[in-house]
Parts: C-alpha cells; structure tokens; sequence
C-alpha cells in the first residue's frame, strides 16, 4: 500500500473526535499486493472464459470473484468493534518517560491483528496486550499518540486498518525540588490549634491505614470507640501548607513547579499537609490523595 495512503488515512482520523471503539465507518480496506495479483489473474480467467465461452471456466471465475469479495468485507469486519483501553501505574510527570499498558479488546474472538504505536505486536483471541512508551515534555491534558490497528485476516489478500486513540491523559508539571525546599521548610501555624491534644472536631479525622499509630488520638478512641488521627504534626501542632501565593512571585510555570516538588516530597515521607491553588482548597491531604493534587496542578 503507498505510503500517501497511510498518512492521509492518519490525518482524516486525527480530524475527528478521538475514539476508543473502532467503528466500521474509521475502517480503510485496500487489497494487498498478493490480493492485487489475484484480482488480475480472476479477471484474465474471466477474460478466458468469455472469450472461448467455456461455462465450467466462467463459474470458476465468479466464485474466485466472490471469494475475493468476501475476504475484503470480512477484513473490516475483523477490526470492527475492537476497544482500547490505556492503564498506567502512578502520576505521569512531565519530563519522564511513562510506560502505559495499551489493552486492545473485544467481545468476540479476533485473529491476526497486529497493533502499532512506534513499536509492533501482534496477536490473536480476545484480548491483546501492549506496551506503549510516552515522554510528554510539558504539563496539561495531552491525547496519546494515534495507534493503528491493522488485519489481513482470513488469506492475506486483503488489508483493513483503522487509526484510533487510546485516551486522553493528564501529566504533572516538571518537579522543582530546589524551589520546593521554601514550602517545605515554611509552615503555618494556622492548624496549630488543630494539631493539639484538644480532641476538637475539627482536629481529628478517620485514621488511616499506613499512618503511623503515634497520630492516633488514644483519648478521643477510648470515649468513641473509633480511630481518629490528629491533623497537626508531632513537633508542636504546625501544619504544612503548600500554597501558591507563596511561590506566585517564581512566574506560574516555575510556582506550579515547586508545589510539585513539595507535594512529591510530603507523599515520599508520608506527611500530610494544606493544598491551595486557585481557589481550590483541600485540607489534610494524605498520600493516598496525591493523585488529585496532581491533576490539579496539571490543569492549572
């Protein structure tokens, strides 16, 4: 197939809304060079075969029409239907080099797709795995790479492919540790009060499993019944806030890069702190929660 072909197929899909189902209207179905070579000996038989008026040879030619016909539509149909699914362990940071775990699945079996994204693989039944490489370079909502799915199922004559995007993903701003050590160091005593031995409501939440025993509020356990953590941090109730009104004088890239310096750092040691940006406010954010904090930061 020309090379012209493949990329204007790429660039009609890239036009439209990107999907995770191929349909059969986004399947492209040409005949391969073996499958050209066939259509040509098919229409010499049938050249023969009127031309000498032999019936045996004509009914020859139409079944090898038919056939030939058959496998074009059944190549479509082979893609038809098939779903992508993208998996990825962890926050994918700007900067870095993120593998994610590509699923290729349908409700029916499927055979002889081969799936491609820079690298190749290729695989039969009902579901197929793949390893899809991404560095993005900056922060945001990026769509990954187009992947193309390819058949030449049932005799090879035939080849039906189709261009579909995985998802739609969001990336992390780079990490500035250096910039992050100002937020890291300076705390507010604004959940001072919260963070001592008072038991008030608003000091205390759920404890939760990994956070180290010495937050449990034993007191608060032995009227309630329930574990309860306290907010503040052992040294003396002093509660770390990453804010980015102090790192807004850095420049917004710079500043957002910081708080996710800082936000690394606090999940990393398990402490757990005030985030602010933009109006968006979450108070006693632990590490299970960086995930959220880091999406913020990425479409900020």
């Amino acid at each position: 197939m020309p090379r012209w072909f493949d990329s204007l197929s790429r660039r009609l899909m890239r036009r439209r809304a990107p999907e995770f189902e191929v349909s059969i209207r986004r399947v492209f179905v040409l005949p391969t060079r073996h499958g050209l070579m066939v259509a040509l000996a098919i229409l010499g038989v049938f050249a023969i075969a009127v031309r000498i008026q032999n019936n045996m040879l004509l009914l020859m030619a139409v079944s090898l029409f038919v056939i030939f016909t058959l496998s074009l539509l059944w190549a479509g149909q082979n893609i038809r239907g098939l779903r992508l699914a993208v998996r990825h362990d962890g926050q994918i940071i700007a900067g870095e080099t993120a593998m994610l775990s590509v699923r290729l699945a349908a409700d029916r079996p499927v055979y002889d797709i081969r799936v491609d994204s820079g690298g190749g693989l290729q695989g039969a039944g009902t579901a197929i795995d793949h390893l899809l490489s991404y560095s993005p370079d900056r922060r945001g909502r990026h769509p990954l790479p187009l992947v193309r799915i390819e058949t030449r199922f049932p005799f090879g004559l035939a080849r039906a492919w189709s261009w579909i995007s995985p998802a739609q993903i969001l990336v992390a701003p780079v990490p500035d540790y250096a910039a992050a050590r100002a937020l890291l160091t300076g705390t507010t005593r604004q959940g001072a009060a919260e963070g001592r031995e008072d038991d008030g409501a608003d000091s205390l939440q759920d404890w939760i499993p990994g956070t180290p025993q010495s937050r449990i509020s034993w007191k608060r356990y032995a009227a309630t019944d329930r574990l309860l953590e306290k907010t503040g941090d052992a040294s003396g109730g002093a509660v770390l806030t990453i804010s980015y009104d102090a790192v807004a004088h850095l420049g917004h890239e710079r500043a957002l890069s910081a708080m996710t310096g800082a936000v690394l750092r606090a999940a990393r040691a398990g402490r757990p702190y005030h985030f602010r940006l933009h109006g968006v406010e979450m108070r006693h954010v632990t590490p299970q929660a960086t995930g959220k904090v880091l999406d913020a930061l990425a479409l900020a």
